[in-house]
């Protein structure tokens, strides 16, 4: 097992074996998912029983475990620090806007994905000029901090809560005619977002949560049987739907929890290791 050392985190991480050709995918959202954001829950989460479960796994049927989150790179492997001591296999941050593979210890761009980006046409400095023209409608957009923003994602916050149905309408319409998608989902305040408001982001048309797994699933001929995604907010919903094995955790937003019913007694790490622990398709040993 390798371990990684990345600047701006001065800490190193181990890492599972890549495999070039794994039977099964396991997908994670982050913030509220793997990791929680409140440090009181931090250390009884279940991340160290979940990274030896991945240890012991890892001999066995070949398996690949990754990250899919609306954070950038440097926050995720910042927020990493002083919480768990093993890196996923691959981390999509900024949303699926991203996507980087853990090679013996290094991260590197998936180029099939960067050149699908790329022939989609999405320039973001196009997105100031859209936000411009979303406010002279008169719903008012605040962008976000650096930590939420990408190369290939902008981000915003729309708080006009009471009117939000015509105004997500208007702004959906307004991004496509610029080439662009905005995915606009309920803030879930456990995650560190405000009360009452929604995401705006603004991403390449190719892009999304949903978009990785199938990419991923594609690139290496992974059914959806063999398939596993967990969350906790609205905007994991997606994602959760283009698998056979999805759950939200145990302290999943409520408002998720009705949209999505397969919710996990436990809840964090706790809640990925009980299911992957009771599936066959995880712990069955490959025959040699």
């Amino acid at each position: 097992m390798s371990s990684m050392k990345h600047a701006n985190t001065n800490y190193n991480f181990k890492s599972l074996p890549l495999y070039s050709n794994p039977e099964i995918a396991i997908f994670c959202d982050f913030d509220e998912t793997y990791r929680p954001v409140s440090s009181i829950h931090q250390n009884h989460s279940g991340i160290n029983k979940l990274e030896n479960f991945l240890i012991e796994k890892s001999g066995g049927i070949p398996f690949i475990i990754g990250w899919i989150s609306g954070s950038n790179l440097n926050s995720l492997l910042n927020k990493s620090r002083n919480y768990l001591s093993l890196l996923p296999n691959f981390i999509s941050p900024n949303l699926g806007t991203e996507l980087f593979w853990n090679n013996d210890g290094k991260l590197k761009p998936d180029l099939e994905w960067d050149e699908l980006i790329k022939a989609s046409g999405y320039q973001k400095s196009q997105t100031t000029r859209l936000a411009k023209e979303i406010r002279r409608e008169g719903i008012e957009l605040e962008q976000q901090d650096n930590d939420y923003q990408g190369k290939n994602k902008a981000c915003f916050y729309y708080y006009g809560y009471s009117k939000n149905e015509h105004s997500i309408k208007i702004i959906k319409s307004m991004a496509k005619k610029k080439g662009m998608k905005a995915m606009i989902t309920k803030c879930n305040p456990a995650a560190g977002d405000p009360e009452n408001a929604f995401d705006v982001d603004f991403i390449p048309n190719c892009c999304g949560k949903k978009e990785i797994v199938a990419f991923i699933q594609h690139k290496f001929t992974i059914p959806r049987s063999k398939s596993f995604a967990f969350g906790d907010s609205c905007n994991d919903i997606d994602m959760l739907h283009a698998v056979s094995n999805a759950y939200l955790v145990g302290n999943a937003d409520l408002k998720a929890q009705q949209l999505f019913p397969s919710v996990t007694k436990a809840s964090y790490c706790h809640g990925i290791l009980e299911i992957l622990k009771k599936s066959s398709v995880v712990t069955t040993k490959k025959e040699a």
